[in-house]
């Protein structure tokens, strides 16, 4: 058997390092892809956190606006007995004055909270849930 030069079989060690160097690219993939998915459930991770972050503000604004309805309703209800009451009976005692001051009372805490649940649907709307940087301004 006649070998010619061009015919001996490749050297061994460049077959090794092309191996070699395709097993470390195919690592480099790897790693780069690992990342991107820690990247995604991190994001899908936030983005859940806000959710429902946003819905703990908005079920707080929702519970102060109702109560701030029920609070008007009472105080409506006060106001306009301590009216009807000085109207019937002539009257111009202390009680009347005292009821219309709570009822009126009641009605700016009730406007106060609506103004504050307001001001967090607003919030949401554009620029997304509280962070701690907010809350810590007041």
């Amino acid at each position: 058997m006649d070998e010619h030069p061009s015919e001996a079989p490749p050297d061994t060690g460049d077959i090794e390092t092309a191996a070699d160097r395709r097993e470390q690219a195919a690592d480099v993939r790897e790693s780069a892809l690992d990342a991107r998915e820690y990247q995604v459930m991190a994001r899908e991770d936030a983005a859940s956190a806000r959710t429902i972050e946003v819905q703990k503000i908005r079920t707080a604004a929702d519970k102060r606006d109702e109560l701030a309805d029920a609070r008007d309703l009472v105080s409506s209800k006060r106001d306009m007995a301590a009216n009807l009451d000085g109207w019937l009976h002539n009257t111009d005692d202390d009680e009347a004055p005292k009821a219309r001051e709570l009822a009126w009372n009641d009605r700016k805490h009730s406007r106060r909270d609506r103004i504050a649940s307001a001001d967090d649907r607003e919030h949401l709307a554009y620029n997304g849930p509280y962070t701690s940087a907010d809350t810590e301004k007041g």
